[in-house]
């Protein structure tokens, strides 16, 4: 594909790698380069995509989720139940 956009590349650890491929899948982008640029945009605070209702409801639901794990692990930090393995 064309593009008057300059290039970048590098090579980064395995460990990078697989959380940019981890955020381009959770945001359901097409390709590298939009997940790089993506984040590259939210480095530099230049993003100006709108949340959209798809991710403004998975968004809420993971809050949920959060919110009601956090609870389970105080109750369960609270109980006899609860062992730390240190």
């Amino acid at each position: 594909m064309a593009t008057d956009n300059p290039k970048v590349s590098g090579y980064v650890p395995q460990v990078v790698y697989d959380q940019l491929m981890q955020f381009k899948a959770e945001r359901g982008l097409k390709s590298v380069s939009m997940a790089v640029t993506a984040v590259l945009e939210e480095y530099f605070g230049l993003s100006q995509a709108p949340i959209g209702d798809a991710t403004a409801s998975r968004l809420e639901t993971l809050e949920g989720k959060v919110a009601s794990l956090t609870e389970t692990v105080a109750v369960l930090s609270a109980s006899d139940r609860f062992y730390s393995i240190e």
